[in-house]
């Protein structure tokens, strides 16, 4: 591995949209920018996440009548003692104006749905629509060569490989088994993403967090922004007199990066972090009570920036955005979950807790389902609770990961996501509840629901409820009785569905969505990026102004195929991950004793890339008399290739006259493995 400094005016580490969007606007201003992303994919937690944004006063809300004095009126409601007037101000301040330059002079595009309620439509300033956007669906060939380096769906929350958007799209995916239109519409989505799949590795339409990543790795190609995976940053550099430097990286570009104006910390937050959980959650005091179906928050955030004056602070109404989880254990033996975002509040589908009992409005946002889960489980050693849904409810909308009719149950049962019982008492008994508890919770929650009401949580009662439910069902969206056996359950844990966030200690480190720094010389202020969910991190001195913070629902966890360790050849084709392979021939100059010399630096080099799961395989390769060896690399791009060839010792010393690197047909590559190395 090699050890090489490089210049450039700003280092962004995360590759999500909140370090994108710094990124991209640095560059637009005529800046140097790399971006080093610590995993093999681009895009973070945002390209798995519903991509869905909180901007109010943005131009379509603004058009709608929307004021300043409601919104600063609906943040004080929900933030109450912890409001902080000057950090509301920048957020509301620079936005909107951040979310209008992205439109304006990258590939961005926004859509701003006309049905878009606040979370707590109850509280005073909420409105049903004008502050939440989304990005636009958007065709992945934009990416050029980059296209299979941005990190793919969350494979759980897909329908069959496809992603519904966020809104009309999942409506129709609803309906699919109740509706011929609904059905031919379903159908025209799957067929076409199972051919692209086939034919291309991946679907081109991409929705949700990943279209806006796809538009934001796009701008960042076309800014000549250096985007650098597998690059964990180990160290963040200082001058004696504490100005931020650079950083020390690791992995593929191993080596320190100068940073003129300085580091942009977007690296996430800490909930994969068992140690920093048990510090600052109280509620999780071992740090075993917890589960994160996001990606990236191992709490590189904290480490990066404490020794430059940064702590997380607790000064905050809620540490985290919380969210219900289903945890389960896939035929290969593999851990997967699935966050509950949204289905617990269509009709028929309850929550209940260790007694039988309700414990929260499933038709609330999944952040206060979250709470109320937590508070009902204080002093228990596990957080948890179950969702409940009867053969109709079942039947209709499945629950969550579990597909409705005509879908069989088989799997979702041997994997342990279903529980199923002929009735409400040896369901019950199956996953440990309360049976009188549960028959009672029955019994009032449907004699409510069959009137539309829920005199317990008034579930269904304003906008936002219905947004969860089923449009088309009546007399209420949300409420239905489950009457009818057999029963199903789905075991329900505690999960965090977005990023914790660093604040400054000494004003040398500062975290949030936004924020606005100038640089330790005299250019101009790095500018802001845009509201984002993840947490960005501008690690300089000394900085100016406040840090603001947005509300972005994101969730989601990626299944990599690639074990830490494991080489993926080792594995049949149809259970590796969909990169590339590239045949990689090299032509050797005639001085072998010098190839000698430096052969187990050489071998190194090459074990080190196998170890990551680079190189699958190799061989000897003659190009006429000259002798050679052929490699065989799996690899997000062609330049993640070019970097561990030009970094191998043969070449830096001058023994490999020459090479070339020829993308090769998905389906031939892992055969090719077994033909050129040997292995299989």
């Amino acid at each position: 591995m090699s050890s090489k400094t490089v210049k450039c005016d700003l280092l962004v580490i995360g590759s999500g949209a909140a370090g994108m969007a710094a990124a991209l606007k640095a560059a637009s201003e005529g800046h140097s920018v790399i971006v080093a992303e610590k995993s093999q994919w681009l895009g973070g937690t945002t390209a798995i996440s519903g991509g869905w944004a909180w901007v109010p006063g943005n131009k379509q809300g603004v058009a709608q009548g929307d004021t300043r004095q409601e919104i600063e009126t609906y943040i004080r409601a929900l933030a109450k003692d912890c409001y902080k007037a000057e950090m509301v101000d920048t957020f509301l301040d620079e936005v909107p104006e951040a979310i209008d330059w992205l439109e304006r002079d990258t590939d961005v595009e926004f859509v701003y749905p006309e049905m878009a309620p606040d979370y707590q439509m109850d509280a005073p300033g909420a409105k049903p629509s004008g502050r939440a956007i989304s990005g636009k669906v958007v065709d992945a060939r934009t990416l050029g060569e980059n296209r299979l380096r941005l990190r793919p769906y969350l494979d759980t929350y897909t329908v069959f490989g496809y992603m519904p958007e966020v809104g009309p799209d999942i409506a129709q995916f609803l309906h699919a088994n109740q509706s011929w239109k609904s059905f031919a519409y379903v159908s025209k989505k799957l067929l076409k993403t199972w051919a692209e799949t086939v034919l291309c590795r991946r679907s081109f339409d991409r929705t949700n967090g990943n279209s806006l990543m796809v538009r934001m790795v796009s701008s960042a190609a076309k800014l000549g922004i250096r985007m650098w995976t597998e690059t964990p940053v180990t160290k963040i550099l200082q001058s004696e007199n504490g100005v931020v430097t650079g950083a020390v990286l690791g992995g593929v570009h191993a080596g320190t990066v100068e940073a003129r104006l300085g580091v942009v910390i977007a690296a996430g937050g800490y909930s994969s972090d068992p140690a920093l959980r048990a510090e600052y959650w109280g509620h999780d005091p071992h740090g075993d009570n917890h589960f994160t179906p996001t990606v990236g928050h191992d709490g590189d955030n904290v480490r990066l920036a404490a020794p430059l004056g940064g702590h997380v602070d607790t000064d905050v109404h809620e540490p985290a955005a919380w969210a219900p989880v289903t945890v389960f254990t896939g035929l290969r033996g593999q851990q997967r979950i699935f966050p509950h975002l949204r289905a617990f509040g269509l009709p028929g589908l309850i929550a209940v807790n260790r007694k039988g009992e309700r414990f929260a409005n499933e038709s609330s946002s999944y952040h206060d389902f979250g709470m109320a889960m937590i508070q009902d489980n204080v002093g228990q050693n596990e957080t948890f609770g179950y969702i409940i849904a009867d053969s109709k409810a079942m039947n209709k909308y499945g629950i969550g990961y579990a597909k409705p009719w005509p879908i069989p149950q088989g799997y979702f049962k041997k994997t342990g996501f279903l529980h199923k019982a002929g009735t409400v008492e040896e369901l019950a008994l199956e996953i440990g509840v309360d049976v009188a508890g549960l028959k009672k919770t029955l019994a009032e929650f449907n004699a409510g629901a069959a009137k539309g009401e829920d005199p317990k949580f008034n579930r269904g009662s304003n906008w936002f409820h219905h947004f969860k439910g089923d449009m088309e069902h009546q007399p209420n969206p949300n409420l239905e009785p489950l009457d009818k056996g057999p029963y199903y359950a789905a075991r329900s844990r505690w999960a965090t569905s977005a990023p914790t966030r660093v604040w400054p200690s000494t004003g040398t480190a500062r975290s949030s969505t936004t924020t606005t720094s100038r640089s330790p010389d005299s250019s101009p202020p790095v500018p802001r990026p845009s509201a984002s969910s993840a947490a960005a991190t501008r690690a300089t001195a000394p900085t100016s102004g406040p840090p603001s913070s947005s509300d972005t629902p994101s969730a989601g966890t990626p299944r990599s195929s690639r074990r830490c360790g494991a080489n993926p050849s080792r594995r049949p084709f149809w259970k590796r991950s969909d990169m590339p392979f590239f045949l990689v021939r090299y032509t050797y100059t005639g001085d072998t004793a010098g190839r000698d010399e430096h052969r187990p630096e050489h071998k190194s080099h090459l074990q080190a890339a196998a170890d990551r799961g680079l190189i699958l395989g190799s061989g000897p390769f003659a190009a006429g008399e000259e002798p050679g060896a052929a490699m065989i690399y799996e690899a997000a791009g062609k330049q993640d290739v070019v970097d561990v060839v030009d970094a191998d010792p043969f070449r830096t010393h001058g023994f490999v006259a020459s090479y070339d690197i020829t993308e090769w047909i998905p389906m031939i590559g892992p055969w090719a493995v077994a033909a050129v190395g040997g292995r299989s």
